[in-house]
């Protein structure tokens, strides 16, 4: 059978994109697991007031994480000064991937070095040059990275902004987070921005975000900046405000800006449970 030169190139690009079909799969946005609400190289915003749960939504993907393979090898928490989070760290007994503080005036050099050394571990693996290096230089890129070996094929991290952190971040007109944001899938960073409202949320974070996490207690006005900027679809804005009404406390709408679907989370008050924990012990 003979191929014209469109078809044979076809047929040569096809092949050669499924031999590598996991490695490129790997830069775009894709899902992590049907049960984990956050996706690969991805932008998230967490839309809600202080004290409702934004950062305890992360530790819960930490945990699932924590119990399925997979490239996410650690969590980035950037607060205003690099101290730990209480409630993450009380969680470490479920959360097995590494958790690495690092404050906002440093975080910008932190995740440019952190890239780096995902390119060296890149073309460790790629070219097999794991025993040809000396022992100094690869614990230094497993010290650095977090790791215990290079099975990995591919390297993810979450780099998880509190809301101080954040409104840090937007104050400089040139950031490289927000150019970094703007990049994920180059960089294949996780980014998880907390926010108290997306208003002052610069626009290429905003063009970039994959997943909202919006919760509770917003005012109409408010809600229907977030209802006309999130991408959500299939509903008006007063079936929306009603829907958004009737969460509890602790509950949030988690939206995909990509295909406009969304999904109530109201399982997300863990009082009742930790109420019987402690009353069981």
């Amino acid at each position: 059978m003979n191929l014209s030169l469109t078809d044979l190139a076809n047929c040569e690009i096809a092949e050669v994109l499924a031999k590598n079909y996991d490695k490129l799969n790997k830069s775009k946005i894709s899902t992590i697991h049907p049960h984990i609400d956050l996706k690969y190289s991805s932008v998230n915003l967490l839309v809600g007031r202080q004290g409702k749960g934004k950062t305890l939504t992360i530790n819960k993907e930490l945990v699932k994480l924590s119990k399925i393979p997979s490239d996410v090898h650690m969590l980035v928490f950037v607060n205003k000064d690099g101290r730990i989070d209480e409630t993450t760290e009380a969680l470490k007994e479920l959360i097995t991937i590494p958790i690495k503080y690092v404050s906002v005036k440093n975080i910008e050099d932190y995740l440019q070095d952190l890239y780096f050394h995902k390119l060296i571990y890149k073309k460790i693996i790629e070219e097999g040059l794991e025993d040809r290096i000396d022992n100094e230089q690869i614990n230094e890129i497993k010290d650095f990275l977090c790791i215990d070996n290079f099975n990995r094929k591919s390297l993810q991290e979450i780099i998880l902004f509190d809301d101080a952190a954040f409104e840090n971040v937007l104050k400089k007109s040139d950031s490289v987070i927000v150019a970094m944001a703007h990049q994920a899938r180059h960089y294949k960073f996780i980014f998880c921005f907390c926010v108290q409202g997306i208003k002052d949320v610069p626009l290429p974070i905003k063009e970039q975000t994959t997943t909202f996490f919006l919760y509770s207690g917003f005012i109409r006005q408010k809600l229907y900046t977030i209802y006309s900027q999130c991408g959500i679809k299939g509903i008006e804005f007063n079936d929306f405000k009603q829907l958004y009404n009737s969460l509890g406390e602790k509950d949030y709408i988690i939206i995909d800006s990509s295909s406009g679907n969304y999904k109530i989370c109201d399982d997300a008050d863990l009082s009742p449970l930790i109420n019987h924990f402690m009353n069981y012990n």
